[in-house]
């Protein structure tokens, strides 16, 4: 979720999930979806509202 509700980058999410890496995130990411961290990013759009 925090993919679509946040601008974090990739290293301050794997961060706060507790991985040891970005990378670790990103193959664990993959391994369970089938598609990157930034594919899902770009893909779902974002839930961020602008004021």
């Amino acid at each position: 979720m925090q993919l679509r509700t946040t601008r974090d980058s990739m290293q301050e999410i794997a961060f706060r999930l507790d991985f040891p890496d970005q990378s670790f995130f990103n193959r664990y990411f993959k391994k369970h979806t089938g598609i990157t961290p930034l594919e899902y990013r770009r893909s779902r759009g974002s839930l961020l509202v602008s004021f």
